[in-house]
């Protein structure tokens, strides 16, 4: 396998010279307009069939508004205000991406249609980050000379707007002295009776939509109250210095003392530290530095979990992080901490690779999901993004990626996006928030688009928690005309330096050892934890309700000529004859209720059993006999987590065997630039077998039977096969030799088949036993495994290692299993500079 480290260290140093950060300028493009035009499907859906209303249905494909008939609907009123929210909050997406046209017409028709003379009761919190926000945003779009989005005869009408609704707002801060916001008001009326309570967030997340609406206007109402707002939160902190989830506005006393960085509390600490970016103030950096010790040293666990605890204690009150919790490691990358931020991002990654998104609520304790549903939220875009942007590690291109494809997959409708619920059951709803263009989209669009002058200027901007971009004119980026100013007395710390963290194709910024932890965190792993950890190769018990199947027929192509199957169901089992070879498909790794497998269109219940007839040869696949015939192993090397699906012939490994993986990957005479596995269907060199000897080899599927591949591995001594398959699906592997029948045979079989069946049901109805009634003798004595392309991959790199690690006999000697790659010697290879570091040694 060492030499698999030589070859992949060459080729990827190859493919950095092309692409220094391991994805094709090419393939961000493609990845750039893919998810442009996910912003069109989504926005033009809206302004399609839902404009002028607040949002989209996705499902019906109509607008949504007010909940009118039940105003205590908060879930729906606190957001929709009859504002076309969908429009304003998606308004500076349309600048992000340069599309000049879509961005005026969307500013005019803002400016015909909006009124906030609405007798709506809105949550101020929402209103100030969803419209005020984007309103600020899109003036400040519309004016600049610098993104390519400048208007033509505007007249500040966005700004017009922004003060309309910020004087709205105002009531909120004056009802009460005590400097705290109340939750919600009336746009037309103002404060209501019975408003008292306010999260930490909603009060503490104003600064920088207020702070910019008073130095655009000059009037510093504004910034003063919510500045005054997020002082009195912070002073009203524990000794601990963590601050609580839920505050009355009138006592201005904790009403709920748990706190921690999720829902209810999130974008407190976010608004203090980009309140220092936008506005220079060191008063607010004291503050954040202050809260961000606590929160490392109370919230973040011991796995680096960041739980809930109470404010005065420090004590843990919960397992669970929620879905919203994913901003923070953008947070942590703007404060320079980037192995925090590195950790806490893989935890969610882990997540979203299992879930398909992120859920909203995860119990880390049970390892299971709790509020089972993703409404399309942006946090882990964000972060992911963010991380991009410090460490240019294509690992978060990887991961965009397949955040880009889940959406596109599970999400996309007709005319936009859906929300999951239940997220398990990946099922859409019927809702597509405006955060969904405003963040999610732009996020990921940010990400590939490389030449965004938002990811190349450094300076005082800020994205808001909508997402919004703010950056202030030079003119009003000092003005510190508020009554509290140096509230804390506190300095700017010149000495403060950005970390220099980024990736290095030696040296990987989170280990493989930390992402196998992380994702035990996630994951609920085999009782046999100890196996698990210490040894190369780990079996786990699959559940078998968490597995789907296909059955299917080789002869696909043949079907109309030849039906391929027959099913008998009897009340506890079913009898499958088919004329043709058929291959059990794993498709699925999920929490299904119940094991199905589909033959064409017939669907069968695995909890009972069933007989296949194949080809004149009978054997039985039951929830039993498959959890013996297709046990699931966890191939650990160096501490990875790979799928693969047993063969039905060979000795089975059981849950107390352990497979020592000293894989020797086999290849064919070809370019050494681009090696590809050998097929494994002929006789081994007598060079290959002193190396094969006891070893479990590699080989790619194709040419030949697996069964034929397995005998002449056995042939080489090998311990052990594994079949890389060409695609990513894994398969149980038949010994069955494939038959080819025409018309007229198909008749005389059908009557072969019905003794069979006949058999085979007098054998089940008499309950003898499958082991004895199984005739044809195995002849093969090794085990054989199928893994998928992308795994057979991952293997491979498991070997890579730096080359210095290697003696010159050593890797020479391995040099000559790729004869191929044999010429390279200290003359040959004398320009390329991984092969001259190395003999210069």
């Amino acid at each position: 396998m060492k030499i698999i480290n030589f070859i992949q260290y060459f080729l990827i140093l190859i493919l950095i010279v092309v692409d220094s950060d391991g994805m094709t300028l090419k393939r961000k493009n493609e990845l750039k307009e893919k998810t442009k035009q996910m912003i069109y499907h989504a926005f033009n859906g809206y302004m399609k069939y839902a404009f002028p209303m607040d949002e989209l249905y996705p499902l019906t494909c109509k607008g949504r508004t007010r909940d009118y008939a039940n105003p205590d609907n908060y879930g729906i009123n606190d957001v929709l205000g009859n504002y076309t929210l969908t429009l304003i909050d998606s308004l500076d997406t349309l600048a992000v991406i340069g599309d000049k046209k879509a961005f005026q017409t969307a500013v005019e028709d803002i400016i015909k249609t909006v009124d906030f003379n609405c007798d709506c009761k809105v949550q101020i919190f929402e209103v100030n980050i969803r419209i005020l926000g984007g309103l600020l945003s899109g003036h400040l779009f519309a004016i600049s000379d610098d993104y390519g989005v400048k208007l033509d005869n505007y007249n500040n009408e966005l700004l017009d707007l922004a003060y309309n609704l910020g004087k709205r707002l105002l009531p909120a801060f004056e009802y009460y002295k005590s400097e705290i916001p109340l939750t919600r008001v009336n746009l037309k009326k103002g404060v209501l009776p019975n408003e008292t309570n306010n999260c930490s967030a909603g009060a503490g997340t104003l600064i920088l939509e207020f702070g910019t609406l008073s130095r655009l206007t000059g009037d510093m109402r504004f910034e003063n109250y919510a500045r005054k707002a997020l002082f009195k939160l912070w002073n009203k902190r524990s000794k601990l210095d963590l601050v609580g989830n839920t505050i009355n506005s009138s006592s201005s006393k904790w009403e709920n003392t748990i706190s921690g960085i999720g829902a209810g509390i999130d974008s407190l600490f976010e608004y203090m530290f980009k309140a220092y970016i936008l506005f220079g103030d060191p008063d607010y950096l004291k503050m954040f530095n202050d809260s961000y010790k606590a929160i490392l040293k109370y919230v973040k666990d011991q796995d680096g979990v960041y739980v809930n605890v109470n404010m005065d204690t420090g004590f843990s009150v919960s397992s669970n992080m929620d879905g919203l919790s994913a901003f923070f490691p953008g947070l942590q990358v703007l404060i320079g901490d980037i192995p925090n931020a590195i950790h806490l991002h893989q935890i969610f990654a882990e997540l979203w690779n299992k879930y398909h998104a992120i859920p909203e609520v995860f119990n880390f304790n049970k390892k299971e999901v709790e509020n089972d549903y993703y409404l399309l939220r942006p946090e882990f875009i964000e972060s992911n993004y963010m991380l991009y942007q410090a460490t240019k590690d294509p690992y978060y291109l990887v991961i965009g990626e397949m955040i880009l494809y889940d959406i596109e997959n599970f999400c996309k409708t007709e005319c936009g996006y859906a929300q999951l619920n239940p997220l398990t059951s990946l099922k859409k709803e019927d809702r597509m928030e405006s955060f969904f263009i405003s963040e999610s989209l732009k996020y990921l669009y940010l990400l590939f688009d490389e030449d965004n002058r938002i990811n190349k200027e450094f300076t005082n901007s800020v994205f808001t928690t909508e997402g919004h971009f703010l950056l202030l004119p030079h003119s009003v980026y000092h003005n510190k005309n508020y009554e509290n100013s140096s509230h804390l007395n506190s300095e700017y710390d010149s000495k403060g330096k950005c970390p220099y963290m980024v990736f290095h194709l030696g040296k990987p910024l989170i280990s493989d050892n930390e992402k196998m932890k992380i994702f035990t965190l996630v994951n609920k792993v085999t009782p046999r934890e100890e196996l698990l950890y210490t040894n190369p190769v780990c079996p786990i018990d699959i559940k078998k309700e968490s597995i789907d199947l296909h059955v299917k027929s080789d002869n696909d192509k043949d079907q109309e000529n030849y039906p391929p199957f027959k099913i008998i169901e009897k009340p506890k089992y079913y009898v499958i004859n088919t004329l043709y070879n058929v291959d059990i498909e794993i498709t699925k790794f999920g929490t299904s209720t119940q094991l199905m497998t589909k033959i064409n269109k017939i669907k069968l219940n695995l909890n009972k059993n069933v007989y296949i007839i194949m080809e004149g040869i009978e054997f039985l696949l039951s929830p039993d006999a498959f959890q013996d015939n297709l046990k699931i192993y966890n191939l650990k090397c160096n501490k990875i987590m790979i799928t693969a699906a047993k063969a039905i012939y060979g000795p089975q490994l059981n849950a107390e065997q352990v497979w020592d993986m000293n894989i020797i990957p086999i290849f064919k005479n070809s370019n050494y630039s681009n090696p590809s596995l050998a097929e494994g269907c002929s006789e081994y060199s007598p060079k290959y077998k002193e190396i094969i000897k006891g070893k479990v080899i590699m080989v790619s599927r194709g040419s030949c039977f697996f069964s034929e591949k397995t005998k002449y591995a056995m042939k080489a001594g090998a311990a052990g096969i594994i079949i890389a398959n060409t695609n990513n699906q894994i398969y149980t592997m038949s010994p069955y030799k494939e038959n080819k029948f025409n018309p007229i045979q198909y008749k005389m079989l059908l009557n072969k088949f019905k003794e069979l069946e006949q058999e085979v049901i007098d054998l089940v109805e008499n309950d003898i036993p499958y082991h004895k009634r199984k005739q044809e003798v195995d002849e093969y004595t090794i085990p054989s495994l199928m893994v998928s392309k992308s795994d057979s991959e991952l293997i491979m790199k498991q070997y890579l290692k730096p080359l210095s690690n290697y003696s010159k006999n050593e890797f020479k000697n391995l040099l000559k299993l790729l004869s191929p790659l044999y010429f390279l010697n200290s003359r040959d290879c004398k320009n390329t500079y991984i092969c001259k570091s190395f003999f210069k040694n």
